[in-house]
């Protein structure tokens, strides 16, 4: 029996430097290209990225040009270094 499933995106900790003397806001959010015109950002909010009705299969994620999880860069005027995020993938299996 295949239940009604959601899955979710959440930015648990944002990009950010990891230089503890850096304190820089850095211009970058992380995106979720459903196709080119459909583009949700993924903040600390739970995004739905997906879902499936009663009875079907969840499908597989893609990755293309036009699909997927991206990384938006508004601006590159920001200082070179080693950098860090963490996201958090939910899935939820719930009747309808």
């Amino acid at each position: 029996m295949k239940n009604h499933v959601q899955l979710y995106l959440t930015v648990k900790e944002p990009f950010k430097n990891i230089d503890p003397n850096n304190h820089e806001k850095i211009p970058i959010e992380f995106q979720y290209y459903i196709d080119e015109h459909n583009i949700n950002e993924i903040t600390d909010k739970p995004c739905l990225v997906e879902e499936t009705n009663e009875g079907e299969s969840l499908k597989s994620l893609t990755w293309s040009k036009t699909e997927g999880l991206k990384l938006y860069i508004a601006d590159n005027q920001f200082e070179d270094g080693k950098f860090k995020s963490s996201l958090c993938w939910s899935l939820l299996n719930t009747p309808k």
